[in-house]
Formats: C-alpha cells, structure tokens, sequence
C-alpha cells in the first residue's frame, strides 16, 4: 500500500466514524441540559415547600418567605392574565440571573488563585 492509499483510508475512517461520535456528544448535551433544568426545578420547588412560599418580609431568620426562583415558578402561571407581571418577573430572572453570574466569578477567581498558590 503506497502513503497515498494509506493517506485517503484514514481520511475515510474518520469521516465515516465522525458522525456517530458527533451524534452521541450532540444527544450527551441535549441529555445534560434536560437534567440540569429538571434538577433546577426539581431543587425550586422543594426549596419553595420548605421555607413556606409566603409573600412577605420574614421577621425572623427562621420564617416563612419566598426565593427568587420560587417566586418565578409560582406565579408563571398567572404572566399571560397580568401584562405587567411578566416584566416584574423577567426582572426578577434578570436579578436572580446577575447574583449567580456574580457568586460564579468569585469561585472561580477563588479557584484561579488558589491555583497560583498551591499549585494543584
């Protein structure tokens, strides 16, 4: 077998075994964000239960109260009856949205510079 034959089969055998690798990645991702979504209400409604979904300003630390997200999923249903609900809950997103983009930068400039200390 000359290197050109040698040169065109392997170009066939990764083009032809490429699509199955590339299917099975596409549908992994596909997989990982439908359980991340499910985890995420899945945790939103639990949370919700526990800590009483009640729309007031708790007087104490232990008192019944609302999250951001729970506060978004319990009313979603009612966006299409109030026009002006819609807006205060893509605002509330938008802040819930800006608070966990804030906590993730600081663990990773934690992360970076325990990296550039320890050396792990």
């Amino acid at each position: 077998m000359n290197p050109m034959q040698f040169k065109m089969r392997k170009i066939q055998e990764t083009w032809l075994s490429a699509p199955p690798i590339r299917l099975l990645t596409a549908f992994l991702l596909i997989s990982a964000i439908f359980l991340g979504f499910g985890r995420a209400f899945g945790e939103t409604i639990a949370v919700s239960m526990v800590i009483g979904n009640q729309e007031l300003i708790p007087k104490s630390l232990f008192g019944p109260g609302q999250t951001l997200a729970s506060l978004i999923a319990s009313n979603y249903t009612e966006v299409s009856s109030i026009p002006i609900l819609a807006s205060a809950l893509i605002f509330v997103a938008l802040i819930l949205f800006v608070v966990v983009l804030i906590f993730n930068l600081l663990g990773y400039l934690v992360l970076r510079r325990a990296g550039k200390r320890w050396k792990y």
